[in-house]
């Protein structure tokens, strides 16, 4: 596709080009193609019109020589790959330049900096580890904050006690705190965050979507005081839109961990920000990376597994994922004994399920919200995620499996687990939210409980009873049951892609996986190409 679209800008704009520059401009549509904002080029392209140079520090990049179809950043000095110039296609290098320009713009002191303590009575709640201190301190100096850091390190307390701090000594209103996630479930995730503390100064704070959010900001509705939690999500064309949706005088708080799976679409943000060393100084109190473990102790299997895959500890992780089959005695790793494994136990989740669904079904529809609720807490406890979607280890085969287990004939029937795969804002769903059918109705978790449609409403879905990793971002469950499976793909499966299934668990995870599939993987760490770091710089 990429040599295609190359070969059509070359006709379109009639310029000669030599195999080496129609080999350039193939590199950059690659790079976008690949979730890149720019190809890394180990010489400086030949020019042409179709090339110009990127857009200055100083400049708009309404320029009359910034019109061109690609751009070219050279390098001060060559890195130690060889790459001596990034190109882009102008679109991303805008992108880049924009966001660089408003991120300067909130990236300051504040005019009058907050009276902040860290001991103070009202942060007692949240029981904070010393290393939140910091973060604390910073935001009372700083309109810009990252906040990093694994599972369980104690960000959402972190983010509760920032929107005390902003309230109390910012004196910023309720309606004017935004807190914004990336998908619907980071959202409903971050707003149970809030409402499980029980505490009056979080109460009405409703946390929703960045891209709503977004929308809101271009109808006159700014916010002084924004969180976006889990924020390794957020791709660079939506962060530009966030930082331009921001007020002169606002504070952006950005929270993620930056070892998990990048967003869907182009730009690893989250990652380039913490790898920036403009960012870095500890002087200037910017970028504050948590370690010390709250949900589980440091040493738990939970931690010590995703440690070992930021290590690339390959012998270590295999030998977890032969210990893990074992354990589930699965002498051979099929689809059918997979599935065998996930429907162990009298009690198993999935079963019960489908028998609350089923019972539902049997009453009035406004008598079903007790048992629907038991059923789409239950479907938190267990969780079968793959790296493939298709395939005979994907979550199709896998979910289909488990359905004629279950004897669910189809995803229309009572205790079928479906997952929308579009968008449809009149209805108020969004893609990759997941619901269990019921008595003809689909019903679904929502910031304030439950909401059902019929299923003639319904956009596409698929069954769920196993989804992808990439699906299950900005979601925790109790268990977690990881497929990995092999590729002959380049580049398909990766190491934030196994650090992200594993980190999705709370309690527990069993890791599951094909011969030389972990090897694969975390040999494999997803390396997206950008200029975020020399703009920074």
């Amino acid at each position: 596709m990429a040599r295609n679209l190359a070969d059509c800008l070359i006709r379109e704009t009639g310029v000669q080009a030599s195999p080496e520059l129609q080999s350039v401009i193939a590199s950059a549509y690659e790079a976008v193609l690949r979730g890149k904002t720019c190809h890394r080029h180990p010489e400086i392209p030949p020019e042409s019109k179709l090339f110009g140079p990127a857009a200055a520090p100083d400049e708009t990049g309404d320029e009359p020589h910034l019109d061109t179809p690609l751009s070219v950043l050279e390098l001060a000095k060559p890195e130690e790959d060889g790459t001596k110039s990034l190109v882009y296609l102008r679109s991303m290098d805008d992108a880049e330049h924009l966001f660089v320009h408003s991120l300067a713009a909130i990236n300051q002191p504040r005019t009058e900096p907050w009276k902040v303590d860290p001991l103070v009575g009202y942060l007692c709640p949240e029981d904070l580890s010393e290393d939140k201190h910091a973060a604390l301190l910073a935001l009372g100096r700083r309109r810009f904050l990252i906040v990093t850091g694994g599972p369980g390190t104690g960000k959402t307390r972190t983010i509760r006690a920032m929107l005390k701090v902003a309230q109390i000594e910012g004196k910023v209103l309720k309606e004017q705190i935004a807190v914004l996630a990336p998908t619907h479930r980071a959202r409903i995730r971050i707003q149970e965050g809030l409402d499980g503390a029980q505490q009056e100064s979080l109460v009405g704070i409703k946390a929703q979507t960045v891209h709503a959010f977004i929308r809101d900001a271009r109808k006159g509705l700014p916010a002084e005081f924004v969180v976006v939690d889990e924020a390794s999500m957020v791709d660079l064309v939506t962060f530009r839109q966030l930082l331009e949706s921001l007020s002169a005088t606002s504070t952006l708080v950005i929270v993620g961990d930056p070892d998990q799976l990048p967003s869907v679409d182009v730009g690893s943000v989250l990652s380039d920000l913490c790898k920036a060393e403009a960012l870095q100084k500890a002087q200037l109190g910017v970028l504050h990376r948590f370690e010390y473990q709250h949900r589980f102790g440091k040493d738990s299997p939970i931690a010590r597994l995703a440690a070992a895959i930021n290590k690339v500890d390959v012998p270590g992780v295999e030998a977890i994922a032969r210990a893990d089959r074992d354990a589930a005695g699965l002498a051979e790793l099929t689809p059918e004994t997979i599935v065998k494994h996930v429907l162990a136990g009298e009690h198993n989740p999935y079963g019960e399920i489908v028998r609350l669904a089923r019972a539902a079904a049997l009453l009035e529809v406004g008598d079903r919200q007790g048992l629907i609720s038991q059923a789409l807490a239950t479907f938190s406890q267990l969780r079968l995620l793959c790296s493939h979607r298709v395939g005979p280890m994907g979550s199709l085969a896998l979910s289909r499996l488990i359905m004629e287990q279950l004897k669910i004939a189809s995803p229309q029937d009572d205790g079928a687990i479906i997952m929308v795969t579009r968008n449809d804002h009149d209805l108020g769903i969004t893609n990759g939210e997941i619901g269990i059918i019921s008595g003809d109705r689909a019903y679904f978790q929502s910031g304030e409980g439950t909401k059902a449609f019929g299923l003639a409403q319904l956009p596409e879905y698929l069954p769920a009873f196993a989804t992808t990793i990439h699906a299950s971002q900005g979601s925790q469950f109790g268990k977690v049951i990881v497929v990995l499976g092999k590729t002959s793909k380049e580049d398909f499966i990766s190491r934030q892609m196994v650090y992200t299934a594993v980190t999705r668990a709370e309690r527990e995870v069993v890791l599951l996986a094909e011969d030389g599939a972990v090897s694969s993987a975390l040999k494999n760490p997803i390396g997206r190409a950008s200029g975020l770091q020399y703009r920074l710089s």
